[in-house]
């Protein structure tokens, strides 16, 4: 029976943002269940660590990596976790937990059997992907299907929230997931992924999903408050849309370099349309990195991003 005080630790990779982390650890010192341990990675030279002093009811353990990726934060994070955890979690900065959704992932994973390798809290407040005005475009160019969590043969993904009821996908969202330890002695985060690192949550539960149950869990909410669109660098975010998910579809053989092409095409109308609808410039920046993106694949190297394009 897993008991989450004991058995449970949190990875948390930052990067210098005080007012993100305080919110997240404040969510976690109001859960009735709390973790063991949560280990900070954060991406700095520098860190005022009196925020910590907040939290004193809570047992943190804080790291300075400069210059650290996401992925190499948490392969990081995986290295410090004590052996005598049986469950590690991954939470970014701007998740907010709502109450008890700890104590019902707790009960989720007293009612699971080894099979199911990982589940995802519920991100609360997301429009269902069928709901979206140009869904249509992202159907026809293999963007994405009315499964919810599901890998289309192109390489891209459907959306995972909201659901009304516990639901088996075929991948998880990397920062809001709890995942039964033993499966890090078969899989890593891929460090090829550098910088923001776009996709490796897909890469990383993907390869897990193909071999153990990955679920949503319903009552487990939580909410995500960063918007994207206004806190990246938008074409980068483009670029990074294009080469990494190419990297993610040329490690699978099941999975259609071409069809992979026919959606990225498809992603630089649905950025644009979507700049359209919403009167955002941001959109058209991203498809110009798209475009970019589709570029470099094209006629010049493949090349890896390292940028971090959040700000």
């Amino acid at each position: 029976m897993p008991i989450f005080d004991k058995e449970l630790v949190f990875i948390v990779p930052t990067k210098n943002r005080l007012e993100n982390l305080n919110r997240l650890l404040s969510s976690i010192q109001k859960q009735k269940v709390r973790p063991k341990q949560i280990i900070v990675i954060n991406d700095a030279k520098v860190f005022n660590k009196s925020i910590l002093s907040e939290f004193t009811d809570l047992k943190i353990r804080y790291v300075i990596k400069d210059g650290c990726s996401l992925t190499k934060a948490r392969n990081i994070g995986l290295s410090m976790v004590d052996s005598s955890v049986n469950f590690v979690g991954f939470l970014d900065d701007d998740i907010v937990l709502e109450d008890n959704s700890l104590k019902v992932m707790q009960e989720f994973f007293e009612k699971t059997t080894n099979t199911v390798a990982g589940a995802s809290f519920n991100i609360i407040g997301s429009a269902p992907q069928r709901r979206r005005v140009f869904g249509w475009i992202k159907r026809f160019f293999q963007l994405y299907s009315w499964q919810v969590g599901e890998v289309l043969p192109s390489g891209f993904q459907t959306s995972l929230f909201p659901v009304g009821e516990d639901t088996r996908v075929e991948w998880l969202l990397g920062g809001a997931t709890i995942w039964r330890k033993g499966v890090f002695d078969q899989f890593k985060f891929d460090e090829w992924f550098t910088g923001y690192s776009f996709v490796e949550d897909l890469d990383f539960s993907y390869r897990v999903g193909r071999k153990y149950k990955l679920l949503v869990v319903a009552k487990a909410r939580v909410q995500h408050l960063t918007s994207l669109a206004n806190e990246i660098k938008n074409y980068h975010y483009g670029k990074y849309q294009i080469i990494n998910r190419f990297y993610f579809v040329g490690k699978h053989i099941h999975l259609s370099k071409i069809l992979f092409f026919w959606a990225a095409i498809g992603q630089v109308f649905e950025n644009l349309a979507v700049a359209i609808e919403q009167k955002q410039c941001c959109y058209i920046q991203r498809a110009m990195g798209n475009l970019a993106g589709i570029f470099c694949l094209i006629f010049k190297s493949r090349e890896r991003l390292n940028e971090h394009i959040k700000v």
